[in-house]
């Protein structure tokens, strides 16, 4: 297989951190973004933009959800939860994301910042079911946000984006003979 001569060149690197926070019962969020710059490890950058202290936020955990690549630039996501600074510009958090368009198509067309606020909360949820143990700490530590943000979580559902890549309900017998990579014969 050739790898494209685009794909051999520099992107920049921007990240981001969604910090989700509860408030009267409810989930919301906000978005802080950087680009990436010199040695500097996203890691870093990302406990910046969240503002996070380590002696102060007991219990808030800042984790890695997720990446996507726009035509100008590859973004890094963070989410923090909860976050106990979320200021005057937080949104309500909505109950919906994307999907790419078939199983080997994994990107969707688009992604607006609610999908992506949608998608950190299905993953922090289902760390915090034992799967990590530093989330897991966390959510002992929290247990009302953290039950907040399950509960949100399994209300989460999943847009589906079809397009004519989409080959899930064809026959196999009708679908397209897919080339071989190079090198490999059948």
């Amino acid at each position: 297989m050739t790898v494209p001569e685009e794909t051999c060149t520099s992107t920049p690197v921007v990240v981001e951190v969604f910090g989700l926070s509860v408030s009267g019962g409810r989930l919301y969020w906000r978005v802080r973004r950087a680009p990436l710059s010199g040695a500097l490890h996203p890691d870093t950058l990302a406990r910046a933009l969240a503002q996070a202290d380590d002696e102060l936020d007991v219990g808030v955990v800042l984790h890695s959800t997720s990446w996507r690549h726009t035509r100008t630039e590859m973004i890094v996501t963070y989410a923090l939860f909860p976050d106990l600074r979320p200021g005057d510009e937080v949104r309500l958090l909505e109950q919906h994301l994307v999907s790419g368009p078939g199983p080997l198509h994994p990107s969707p067309p688009s992604v607006g910042d609610g999908h992506v606020a949608a998608h950190a909360v299905r993953h922090l949820a289902d760390l915090a079911a034992d799967r990590d143990p530093h989330v897991t700490a966390c959510r002992r530590l929290r247990p009302f946000d953290w039950q907040l943000l399950a509960e949100h979580a399994r209300q989460v559902h999943v847009d589906l984006v079809t397009d004519h890549r989409d080959r899930r309900d064809t026959p196999l017998e009708k679908q397209p003979a897919v080339p071989e990579p190079d090198g490999v014969a059948s």
